[in-house]
């Protein structure tokens, strides 16, 4: 047994030793931000904005187009992007929907998680961008380099040109994505969000320590299938969930402001977010009762377009959006 003394002293030693590591810490080097995207892109972006800067004709509707496509194209080529993650833009182009979806993907994934949806929505007559969220598809070390501002960015940026191709416009955003979308609500005004698991409240304890976490583990591993590999990363970098965790504070800070008739969608049994999740987005936005919902689907998983959830949630989002 322990007297008063020694009890004393080992406290004293483990707050020494706190204070001793966080020393430490603050002299590791910290993740500088410093992905930036290359010449060709940037010129392809102010041209894109001298355009949207001006009212719509249809000589510049279809300028746009031509640019969206050439920075696909682009995008694709100058960040060396595994395949199926670069952007996409659905669009019948004789006769354009005057309705636009923008589709947004999670952390650690990128828009061929959304394709899929996009297909189902094209088929429905819609036109549908997918956004590649900034470091996405480009490896670990290009993501890690990546800020969570960086991703709003490239999700406000594609927002504004479907915006401009179309009269109507909705959101629809899985995990981060969804609270991308919420972000998103708070600076524009759009037609409708939906948020599919939004990254508000999670789950694992230690993103509330993530800042910590960081400094020990570079990546969190996951086990994927062949299948999955083709959309997902095989490991996310612990800096990019520390990007999250800062994203969800603003998040939390924005919901005040966000009017927009919103659908949240979420699993039952989440493994990644808590079930209150759905609720504390639900009771803190200033959307009207009249024009917010929730939807519970019967799921244990956190990404719910595929599978046997599938037909259920595309259905739930084709109703929204009519």
């Amino acid at each position: 047994m322990l007297n008063f003394t020694k009890k004393r002293d080992l406290k004293i030693l483990l707050i020494m030793s706190i204070i001793l590591l966080l020393l430490l810490l603050l002299l590791v080097p910290k993740c500088s931000n410093v992905h930036v995207d290359p010449v060709e892109i940037k010129e392809l972006k102010q041209q894109a904005n001298e355009i949207m800067a001006v009212e719509r004709t249809p000589e510049t509707f279809f300028q746009l187009i031509e640019i969206i496509d050439q920075y696909n194209v682009k995008d694709k080529e100058l960040h060396d992007l595994r395949e199926m993650s670069q952007n996409f833009l659905y669009m019948y182009y004789e006769h354009p929907s005057p309705k636009g979806v923008l589709l947004i993907h999670g952390l650690g994934a990128s828009p061929n998680e959304v394709r899929e949806l996009a297909e189902f929505l094209d088929k429905e007559g819609y036109t549908v961008m997918g956004v590649r969220l900034s470091g996405h598809g480009e490896g670990l070390d290009i993501l890690e380099k990546t800020s969570w501002k960086q991703w709003y960015r490239e999700v406000e940026f594609a927002y504004d040109m479907l915006d401009y191709l179309t009269d109507e416009t909705y959101v629809v955003g899985m995990s981060t994505g969804g609270s991308l979308g919420l972000l998103l609500a708070k600076n524009k005004e759009f037609d409708g969000l939906v948020t599919i698991a939004p990254a508000v409240k999670m789950k694992d304890w230690k993103v509330n320590f993530i800042w910590l976490f960081k400094y020990f583990q570079k990546y969190s591993e996951r086990t994927l299938t062949e299948e999955e590999k083709v959309t997902y990363d095989e490991a996310v970098p612990t800096q990019s969930v520390h990007e999250l965790k800062k994203s969800i504070k603003s998040v939390k800070r924005s919901l005040k402001h966000v009017e927009e008739p919103i659908l949240i969608m979420q699993a039952t049994n989440d493994p990644r977010v808590k079930k209150e999740n759905a609720e504390y987005v639900y009771n803190n936005i200033a959307t009207s009762d009249k024009d917010k919902e929730i939807k519970w689907i019967e799921s244990n998983k956190h990404v719910i377009l595929d599978g046997e959830t599938q037909n259920e949630v595309f259905n739930e989002i084709l109703e929204f959006v009519k």
